[in-house]
């Protein structure tokens, strides 16, 4: 892949992850300074197809990122969003909760506000919970009616793919997408290992669709896992 084809690869990631909406060469030509033809843009394009990083639906003239596509983007041009107004937040959460069980839900659900995902924690005394299952269901990914289905059923299994997925989780940030994925092809996880305490510790991460914004998404989940683990006198041990 030439540097150009990576270029226009990234864009196409980008913009999608930004608008849910195919991506033409005429847009990309338009909003970026490339200094090349939509005709260039278009055969550029045409080569990423048939390498498997974007697909071309039917009804559309644009393209949109395949699951080979994240995973390219992620291995070469992940950038960690800026989380300082979201530390901020979590800061305040954390500093308002009365225990470490308490701190822990509050810290998914807000983790589900900040990211527009569901946010799931499971600990490895056995608990486990989720926040922000709305989000995803209101999300244009999820509107065909085999993908809610799928959904639906992620909900229903979720303690049992969080206790399988123990063994995988370290304390450096994990992404899984697709077929890569324990809860279902159609979707994307971030996943990291925390300790809230010495009685207390587990996974924590964020489930939404392979259009997920990772920039941000892996950040705040970081941002998650180093407040977590620092100890705060205003937890329960």
């Amino acid at each position: 892949m030439i540097s150009r084809q990576e270029t226009i690869l990234k864009l196409v990631v980008e913009e999608y992850i930004r608008s849910a909406e195919p991506v033409a060469s005429l847009h990309i030509v338009s909003q970026f300074d490339l200094d090349v033809s939509p005709a260039t843009v278009r055969n550029d394009m045409c080569v990423l197809e048939e390498a498997g990083y974007l697909t071309q639906p039917h009804t559309s003239a644009g393209r949109v990122p395949t699951e080979l596509g994240y995973r390219y983007y992620l291995a070469n041009f992940l950038h960690l969003a800026p989380v300082a107004s979201a530390r901020r937040r979590l800061e305040s959460v954390m500093a308002e909760s009365s225990s470490t069980e308490n701190t822990l839900r509050r810290v998914a659900r807000t983790l589900g506000d900040l990211s527009g995902e569901t946010a799931v924690m499971a600990t490895e005394q056995g608990g486990s919970y989720y926040a922000g299952m709305a989000n995803l269901f209101g999300k244009p990914d999820f509107s065909d009616a085999q993908i809610l289905a799928e959904l639906a059923r992620v909900f229903d299994e979720m303690e049992g793919i969080l206790h399988a997925l123990f063994g995988t989780i370290t304390d450096e940030p994990i992404v899984l997408i697709g077929t890569k994925n324990p809860f279902g092809s159609s979707f994307s996880s971030v996943f990291i290992r925390y300790r809230a305490s010495p009685q207390m510790s587990g996974i924590i991460g964020l489930i939404g669709p392979m259009r997920m914004d990772y920039n941000r998404n892996v950040g705040l989940v970081q941002l998650a896992h180093e407040l977590l683990n620092q100890p705060s006198p205003s937890y329960e041990r």
